[in-house]
């Protein structure tokens, strides 16, 4: 399923939502092999996270941000 912003957003940024989590694309930007957004939403091992491919000539990701401290469990 892919999911287009409101109509007052910018039209070249997408959302398509996985099996897997939550891609989000800005037209002209990609990852190094082509198939993958450069920033995906996901529950990895039982935890939310997100994972950035800032530069696309990096195979790697560049930022893994875990969420776990984001979690409404995690509010003092």
């Amino acid at each position: 399923m892919e999911i287009n912003w409101p109509e007052n957003s910018p039209p070249e940024i997408t959302a398509k939502v996985t099996r897997d989590g939550i891609e989000i694309r800005h037209v002209g930007t990609g990852c190094h092999d082509g198939d993958y957004a450069p920033i995906f939403v996901e529950w990895y091992d039982g935890n939310p996270r997100i994972i950035i491919w800032g530069d696309i000539n990096d195979q790697d990701p560049t930022h893994v941000i875990d969420l776990r401290p984001a979690l409404e469990s995690a509010r003092k």
